[in-house]
């Protein structure tokens, strides 16, 4: 039995040798250099193109990879498969190591060029991605590895990101998808061709289609890159019009944003495409103010267009975030600061268990747990929100819950995942150390409690646990012992130093006085979680 069902490509004969797409996180035909730069040697060369994606055993289990990634990068890779079908490109689908699915294709049929984006991820997908670039040096294959965003590889300074983004996402065009190919060859009358057909054809016949997710309720949740297409249109034509006005609720957010987070994680959309579309659509809107509009209906076309500024925003600061993994992996494993290795040195696995259960006894957080287990997905504030909790209400290490949350975000994306994680740590030392208490945030942002009566119906009934801990009494002891350590001199000094590698450059001009603090904090996981 096959992993899933591919979909059927026209008969062509593959040569002695081929041009081989490599695919990641970067699940689309749509802006795709790689794709677009293996066709075009692929015609020079009168030697076809073929596309491939590796699961890789040591990905898949991961303590950060769960049943939502799989199944989103299934159907992601079916709906891939019918496109690049369309255009006459086999998608090959194998499962192993890559050094070993490579080093099998190459002798199967020699690979005359690689082609592959840039990733940013883990340190495991890290060493992957230098292991295959040294492979292909020993074998001289050719590997053009393309910059898939606005992120930075080999950054000599932080200050020349701003200018490298603004090129590659504001003035560079967006590539068209490739045009079909020429069925010039017979498809399986290559001896070479058909072993490679029958390898991975064995190699997946031990794997079953991973289920729906059974929480997967909204109906925009939908992987893929003509699912993406769909959920954009229905944004910048509807949706969009009242996203910075649902952002904060948590409720409304599940609704009101824009909820694209997720295909821009796994590339069924590049972050060239959703900028430029949502500066183009603000344009559009733009155009229509002063044109004897009803000053009711001028209002609203300045709000809608307030809207996708925001969300534009997000896309900026996306990047920035994904940066600072980059130009520090270690981040993923260690404080940015480490004058704060010395506190949180113990971990409470009661306050871990029930945070993750949602059975702390305190209303938000245990609702926005639940809905995160059932859904994949929370908004912005929620997540940062129940991140403080458990790191600083609670003083329990970001390592210790790192791998637990990022098995739950549907949309996780390291980069921003550990930065964030760090950010609302309080570790970094250059961004303020924010602390909040889930009951005021509950009578701010949930006040009549639709969205905790929907997560916990046993709320305000005798079978709801009593708080596992008195927030007001652990938030003070946190906020003396973490602006303790952040106001000493050691600290400070290594703040400059972080700053200097990852600290934003944009000016905070709601403080001007803060010179090495980050902007836009609520910022968490996709754009802003949605």
């Amino acid at each position: 039995m096959l992993f899933f069902p591919l979909a059927p490509y026209p008969k062509i004969a593959i040569p002695h040798l081929m041009h081989l797409i490599r695919y990641k996180k970067d699940l689309r035909i749509r802006d795709h250099h790689p794709l677009t730069d293996a066709l075009s040697r692929s015609q020079k060369t009168k030697q076809p193109c073929a596309a491939l994606y590796i699961r890789e055993p040591s990905v898949m289990s991961h303590g950060d990879f769960s049943a939502f990634h799989h199944y989103w990068i299934q159907e992601s890779l079916i709906d891939l498969s019918k496109n690049l079908a369309t255009r006459n490109i086999p998608l090959l689908i194998r499962y192993g190591e890559v050094i070993d699915i490579l080093t099998h294709i190459n002798n199967t049929i020699p690979i005359t060029s690689l082609h592959a984006h840039e990733e940013t991820g883990n340190g495991l997908t890290f060493a992957r991605d230098t292991a295959v670039i040294r492979r292909t040096k020993h074998h001289t294959i050719p590997f053009q590895e393309t910059p898939t965003n606005g992120v930075v590889r080999r950054l000599r300074s932080r200050d020349e990101r701003a200018s490298i983004w603004d090129q590659r996402i504001v003035k560079t065009h967006i590539i068209s998808p490739p045009s079909a190919q020429l069925s010039q060859w017979d498809f399986f009358s290559s001896p070479q061709r058909q072993r490679l057909q029958n390898s991975a054809h064995q190699s997946m016949t031990s794997f079953t289609p991973v289920s729906k997710p059974a929480p997967w309720i909204y109906p925009h949740d939908i992987p893929g890159e003509t699912a993406w297409l769909q959920a954009l249109e229905h944004f910048l034509r509807e949706k969009g019009r009242q996203y910075s006005f649902s952002l904060s609720s948590p409720s409304a957010s599940v609704t009101g944003s824009s909820r694209l987070s997720a295909y821009l994680t796994y590339g069924n959309i590049s972050q060239k495409q959703l900028y430029q579309w949502l500066i183009a659509r603000m344009a559009q809107l733009k155009s229509y103010v002063g044109t004897d509009l009803p000053p009711e209906k001028e209002k609203r076309l300045t709000q809608w267009r307030r809207s996708l500024r925001a969300c534009a925003s997000r896309v900026h600061w996306r990047c920035h975030f994904v940066q600072k993994l980059e130009s520090r992996p270690a981040i993923e494993f260690r404080n940015q600061n480490p004058w704060f290795d010395h506190i949180r040195q113990e971990i409470n696995h009661t306050y871990i268990d029930r945070r993750y259960h949602g059975q702390t006894g305190i209303p938000l957080v245990d609702a926005g747990m639940r809905c995160l287990h059932a859904t994949g997905w929370i908004n912005f504030r929620m997540r940062a929100m129940l991140t403080s909790f458990i790191c600083n209400t609670c003083l329990q290490p970001w390592q210790a819950i790192a791998h637990l949350l990022a098995r739950l975000f549907v949309d996780y994306e390291p980069g921003i995942h550990y930065s964030q994680l760090q950010m609302q740590a309080g570790t970094t030392g250059i961004n303020t150390i924010r602390i909040y208490n889930p009951l005021k945030q509950q009578a701010d942002k949930d006040p009549d409690g639709i969205f905790i009566r929907q997560w916990v119906p046993e709320w305000e009934s005798a079978s709801y646990p009593e708080p596992m801990l008195d927030i007001a009494q652990a938030n003070r002891h946190a906020r003396d012992l973490l602006w303790t350590v952040n106001r000493q001199e050691m600290t400070r000094n290594e703040a400059k130093n972080v700053y200097i590698k990852v600290g934003s450059r944009k000016k905070n001009t709601r403080n001007k006085k803060k010179a090495t603090t980050d902007s836009n904090g609520g910022l968490f996981e996709g754009l802003e979680g949605v």
